[in-house]
């Protein structure tokens, strides 16, 4: 029996989602490989800038979240490559994007790992250091050789993958399809979320929605140990 409440001054939150659009400093974020910045996802167009990371050289950028989630959760990013040049073939080979799971925030083959292969590889899932799920339904070897597809499927595309821990079941889906499933006897409990790449494109990201069962503590970006005291002079 009181005043209606317009929906669109609501806000709904929780303390066991996470909801980062980078807006403001990436302080739950630790860079470990590559260089992280604002930054243009278009040679062509550098006015248009978002978070992103790109490796140097074709080295790989790695970006571990501080806090520890544990438990069934839920990993959502809106995510795209960057330009490698102005000029064919405008993005090198192979394009690939990266997120895991239940790390230990050191490698990436501690938790679960799905590398998205875009149109150039397969998409892979990876329990450790091991090959658990693969398809190939979205390889696509003409795609360069098509400038409008190519636009349209990378170049203005903003992919959602989003990978999944409920019980032992660990799913991972491209733009709401599932493409790579497997069924862990022995599921990891938390750890550390992570975005990675590898090779000169680099790695633009729009949002990272991560919910989860439980939280855990932050990981330090310091050393467990104590620096040694320095040497004095007699």
């Amino acid at each position: 029996d009181g005043k209606p409440v317009d929906p669109a001054q609501l806000q709904v939150r929780s303390a066991f989602l996470s909801d980062e659009t980078f807006a403001a400093a990436p302080a739950g974020w630790l860079p470990d490989a590559g260089h992280w910045e604002m930054t243009s996802r278009w040679a062509c167009s550098p006015q248009f800038t978002w978070f992103g990371g790109k490796g140097v050289g074709s080295g790989r950028a790695v970006l571990w979240s501080k806090q520890r989630r544990l438990g069934d959760q839920e990993l959502d990013v809106f995510v795209s490559q960057s330009m490698f040049a102005r000029k064919p073939p405008y993005y090198d080979g192979p394009l690939n994007i990266g997120v895991a799971l239940c790390t230990d925030g050191i490698s990436l083959a501690s938790g679960y790992f799905l590398l998205f292969g875009l149109y150039d590889q397969p998409t892979s899932l990876y329990r450790g250091d091991k090959l658990v799920a693969r398809c190939s339904d979205l390889i696509r070897p003409d795609l360069r050789e098509q400038i409008d597809a190519l636009a349209t499927l990378i170049h203005h595309h903003w992919f959602q993958l989003r990978l999944v821990r409920a019980g032992g079941k660990i799913e991972g889906f491209v733009d709401g399809r599932l493409v790579v499933s497997y069924e862990d006897p022995d599921p990891l409990a938390g750890g550390q979320a992570a975005l990675a790449t590898c090779g000169p494109n680099g790695l633009m990201v729009a949002r990272v929605r991560h919910s989860f069962e439980r939280g855990g503590e932050a990981a330090s970006p310091f050393s467990d140990s104590p620096p040694a005291p320095a040497a004095t002079r007699a």
